[in-house]
């Protein structure tokens, strides 16, 4: 779904369609709140889509500036070096070390002590920044004009969004919006549910082959 998309659905749970009462930016400023909200929550329950990986690191990382720009660096998940026979997560050190193995972060840059095979680096990404340009633009070559999709794990994701944007389009408005929050609130817990029965499906899956 785009961000045009979302925001039409969202006045339209909330009773607002063809209705100038909240404007374009105020939309977008509600969205970008929600989306960081949805990925501290995430991150909370250890959902993974929102992770990236840097592989084949050798030696000191900078945060800043070694990291794609579309997917800057949000909260850390794990360092670890990968061997020949599989993987090993490294210890974050408090002070260096000419003996232990593990890495230390100093100053947004991460510095490896003792590890002599590639490092593999998971981080969560910063979410996007919707601007007026996001919710409608003009294609350069067809001349149509165009929304940026929303990149969501699925269409609950996607509803519990609408959902919380119609509850403050209504709490905007001084109406009552407890109906709404409820659905929210149900959409979330069958996110949640959806996610541990498919790492548990997983678990069973892959003890097959122990």
């Amino acid at each position: 779904m785009t961000v045009k998309e979302l925001i039409d659905r969202a006045k339209q749970i909330a009773d607002l369609v063809n209705c100038d009462f909240i404007t374009i930016q105020e939309c977008l400023n509600i969205l970008n709140e929600l989306m960081f909200k949805i990925y501290s929550d995430m991150i909370t329950i250890n959902d993974k889509y929102f992770i990236n990986s840097i592989e084949n690191i050798k030696n000191d990382f900078d945060l800043k500036t070694d990291i794609p720009k579309e997917k800057q660096f949000f909260v850390l998940e794990d360092i670890y070096e990968v061997m020949q026979f599989g993987i090993n997560s490294l210890q974050r050190l408090q002070r260096p070390s000419k003996i232990q193995k593990g890495y230390m972060i100093l100053n947004q840059k991460i510095k490896l002590l003792n590890v002599t095979n590639p490092v593999t680096i998971d981080y969560f990404y910063l979410p996007p920044i919707f601007t007026i340009d996001d919710y409608e633009k003009e294609d350069e070559e067809t001349h149509e004009l165009i929304s940026t999709e929303i990149d969501v794990p699925n269409n609950i994701i996607i509803q519990y969004l609408a959902h919380l944007m119609a509850a403050q389009f209504k709490a905007k408005q001084g109406a009552d919006f407890s109906l709404i929050q409820q659905t929210s609130s149900t959409l979330w817990e069958s996110y949640k549910n959806l996610l541990d029965r498919d790492a548990h499906d997983f678990e069973q899956i892959s003890n097959i082959y122990m």
